[in-house]
């Protein structure tokens, strides 16, 4: 009998109830496409003990990347949100992972990570991508167009959560486009120019029903690519 594929997940040390409030959305998101969710925390094992045992891994969503990480001075940024702590272990995480050419999902603020990780910066306030207090979250969609052989084709809407990004000038050199968010050109979505198993995607799939394409391709991308592994 095939294993399940391990897929760690990334979790905010600061935040006792992050399992409850935000990592069970990825636990269940894994879970219904055949992996076996597994978070991640700073328990007193390496960055390199934790990757180790996974088969692929998901940079989470959260509270904004300090900009020392891509050499600028906070201008935009939420400081109330940072975690350098946070910031630093994923850092290391990413860069183990890459080493092992680990299956490599990044989700929103790990999208961000992804990019920053590799050279690349961001945006630090960008406006109307991230609801207000007076609008529900689960309603706020906007439209993405993807590129032919990528995550998908055709335009299609995703929820967004985010007041930072990435502009193609921004994005890191090894690292390719595939969907972007019309108008304000931001990068939805991208890829490893290498083929390497690594891709970004700034919505939150984990937050959207099961059927739709813009979640169903994330994750059975990630579980198929993990599986590989399981094989070895």
């Amino acid at each position: 009998m095939v294993s399940k594929p391990r897929i760690g997940i990334t979790s905010d040390p600061r935040r006792l109830d992050w399992d409850d409030a935000k990592g069970i959305h990825y636990i269940k998101s894994v879970s219904a496409f055949g992996g076996e969710p597994v978070i991640l925390r700073r328990n007193g094992k390496t960055p390199e003990q934790l990757v180790s045992s996974l088969d692929g891994i998901i940079f989470s969503g959260g509270g904004d990347i300090h900009p020392q990480f891509y050499g600028e001075e906070p201008n935009g940024v939420n400081m109330s949100t940072v975690s350098i702590e946070r910031d630093e272990w994923e850092l290391e995480l990413f860069e183990i992972s890459l080493e092992l050419e680990m299956p490599i999902l990044g989700i929103c603020r790990g999208f961000q990570l992804v990019n920053i990780a590799l050279g690349g910066g961001l945006v630090q306030h960008i406006r109307g991508h991230k609801p207000s207090r007076r609008t529900p979250s689960a309603t706020l969609y906007h439209p993405i167009c993807g590129e032919a052989g990528n995550l998908d084709d055709r335009c299609q809407l995703v929820n967004s959560f985010h007041h930072q990004g990435v502009t193609e000038d921004r994005l890191a050199s090894g690292l390719t486009p595939s969907a972007l968010s019309p108008g304000d050109e931001l990068v939805e979505a991208f890829r490893h120019q290498d083929g390497m198993p690594l891709r970004g995607v700034q919505w939150h799939p984990e937050r959207m029903p099961d059927y739709l394409p813009a979640k169903q391709r994330v994750f059975r991308w990630l579980i198929s690519e993990a599986a590989k592994r399981t094989l070895r």
